[in-house]
Parts: C-alpha cells; structure tokens; sequence
C-alpha cells in the first residue's frame, strides 16, 4: 500500500528447533496502536494470501507403497 514496510525478522535452526521455524517482530515505545494494527492487518493478509497458495497448489501424490493395486480404486468392490 505504499507505507512503510515491517521488519520480521526470520528465527530458524539452530535457533529454534528445527521444524519451528518463527517470525520475530520487536516493538519500542515509538510504536503506535495504529502502527501495531497495521503490523496485525499485514501479517492477516500475508497469512491469508499463503492459505490461497497453498489451496489452489497442486497436492503431491501419497507415496507408492509398493503394494499393487491395480483394480482398488475406491468404490471397486472384490
């Protein structure tokens, strides 16, 4: 939107335990409310242009068990 950006800054391994990866936001008594609910407004959208993402992806294939299961799709019957 034109303003000024937020800085997050990226907590990764070996940091934090690795699969928790963690934004960091800091605040100081120069921040505002209206500079905080801008903060929240933009981490809502991002979070929810990511949940857009990641639903309109393509979702991989489970892997192979190596069973053969050639006529079990579901609804066939034996």
């Amino acid at each position: 939107d034109g303003g000024p950006g937020v800085l997050a800054l990226a907590a990764r391994h070996p940091t934090v335990p690795r699969g928790a990866a963690t934004l960091r936001l800091g605040l100081t008594a120069l921040h505002r409310v209206d500079d905080v609910a801008r903060c929240v407004d933009l981490l809502a959208r991002a979070w929810k242009e990511e949940e857009e993402t990641q639903n309109a992806a393509p979702h991989p294939a489970p892997p192979d068990s190596g069973a053969d299961t050639a006529g079990d799709a579901p609804g066939d019957q034996a």
